[in-house]
This record gives structure tokens, sequence and C-alpha cells, in this order.
């Protein structure tokens, strides 16, 4: 999600990618097979990102932070410097 031009919010999701065979998956080939190819996305685990941004006053002097969730709990980046 964008305000005013700046991401503040980000969803995302881990996909895996498997062979319907399981002697495939034990052995994969060097070459994909696309047809055996199954894919799996983990919906009920997203990666959650907040970007803390400005919203009305660019002469606050605000320094920005991330915050995002990896499924264990919340997690705090530095603020970024420019």
């Amino acid at each position: 999600c964008n305000y005013d031009n700046k991401e503040f919010f980000r969803v995302g999701y881990y996909v895996n990618s498997y062979y319907s065979d399981p002697e495939l998956n034990a052995e994969p080939p060097s070459t994909p097979i696309i047809d055996k190819l199954m894919r799996s996305v983990l919906k009920d685990q997203p990666r959650v990102t907040n970007f803390h941004i400005e919203w009305d006053t660019p002469e606050s002097g605000f320094k920005e932070e991330v915050k995002f969730s990896d499924g264990f709990g919340d997690v705090q980046a530095p603020a970024m410097q420019e």
C-alpha cells in the first residue's frame, strides 16, 4: 500500500514448488519437468512488512523505521539513514 507515493505496508507469501511424484522430489531431474511440478502458497503464513512514513509533515525530521512479522513475532529494523 502506498500513500503519497510512499510505501507503508506490504504483504508477501512464501511459495513452495515440488513434484507430484515422490521419486522426483527425492532425486530432482537436472532439467525441471514442468508438467509434474506442483505449487503451494503458504497463505496462513503471510510476511507482513510495515514501513513508517511521514504522513503529513515533511519538516518533522522523521526517520524511517521498518517493522515486519516473520511468523514468529514482530521484528524491528534500525532506522534508515540518508
